[in-house]
């Protein structure tokens, strides 16, 4: 789980009961909107048609929340660059710590039910054809695909009504021009589960609230990737070449002196291949010029030729 350890914070993603493992982030950006609060970035493998859910806590050491009645804390969530739930945490839920699940979107549908729609993960579908006012605008949301972000905000309670907090928002579509995705390593997003009834106390309550500070108290950012695009991008380690010695180990007698057999055969045609090859002509030793020498090479004297000389004439 990211843990702020001075601010006594921790959220974690959650599939199937189990927090997912997360890996540092190597190159965490600092957050240009907020430069003033504590960021924690995680990278976290994401699988296809999975859901998953947000557990927010406040740990033992927090100090802010149980100080005085009516402090708040929200937390705020934003997938792949869209707003999507709040849920708060106050006094009344504080004992020796308090914790809150994000599960997806919830809706007010009456006086005593809703529906939820669940996180779900989803594959992107690539489009190859887009007009040139698609790709501007998918070049934007692509820049934030793969990211669940949740900022924490400190507020003071103002008001508390029984009507649940609902967020309005239509289906999360996954289709992306294609020239918008080149270059990311991404391959999922988020899309919500179809809505499933749900009692309003599961909803939650609406708190109307006042906020303390001008910039969120923390933000937590989990990059999400499928496990193919987390080892293109070196977060996790390739996967290693196949162990021939287990294999080897698991061979009989007869099957090794087989292989010992194959082997000696490859490497005798091997020489023999080698030693059927044209030998290399040398140059003559006359021939050889020194290149590590400080002055120009001489070049050899011919050997002189013999000339008869007839001393017998008058």
């Amino acid at each position: 789980m990211a843990v702020i350890k001075a601010l006594g914070l921790s959220v974690s993603i959650v599939i199937n009961g189990e927090a997912v493992p997360e890996y540092d982030d190597p190159d965490p950006a600092m957050d240009h909107e907020h430069p003033g609060t504590k960021v924690v970035s995680k990278y976290i493998e994401s699988e296809d048609d999975i859901e998953y859910s947000i557990k927010c806590e406040v740990l033992p050491q927090h100090r802010w929340l149980p100080n005085r009645e009516g402090n708040i804390l929200e937390f705020a969530v934003t997938i792949d660059g869209k707003y999507l739930h709040t849920k708060c945490l106050g006094v009344d839920n504080w004992d020796n710590g308090a914790q809150t699940d994000i599960v997806g979107v919830p809706t007010y549908t009456g006086r005593k039910h809703g529906t939820l729609s669940k996180f779900r993960f989803g594959s992107i579908n690539a489009l190859d054809e887009a007009d040139p006012r698609t790709v501007k605008k998918d070049l934007k949301r692509a820049k934030m695909l793969g990211i669940i972000r949740i900022q924490v905000w400190r507020a003071i309670e103002i008001e508390s009504t029984k009507v649940p907090r609902t967020t309005a928002i239509e289906g999360l579509k996954l289709d992306l021009a294609g020239e918008a995705l080149k270059g990311r390593a991404v391959s999922h997003g988020t899309t919500l589960a179809p809505a499933a009834r749900a009692s309003k106390a599961s909803l939650g309550t609406r708190i109307m609230t006042e906020k303390v500070d001008k910039q969120p108290y923390a933000i937590f950012n989990f990059k999400y990737r499928s496990r193919d695009d987390l080892r293109s991008e070196l977060i996790i380690p390739r996967s290693p070449s196949p162990d021939t010695s287990a294999e080897v180990e698991k061979l009989n007698k007869e099957e090794l002196c087989r292989l010992a057999s194959e082997r000696l055969s490859q490497v005798k045609s091997e020489r023999n291949s080698a030693m059927v090859e044209s030998p290399r002509v040398k140059r003559a030793a006359s021939e050889l010029l020194d290149i590590t020498q400080d002055r120009p090479p001489k070049t050899p004297r011919r050997a002189k030729e013999r000339f008869t000389i007839d001393l017998t004439d008058d």
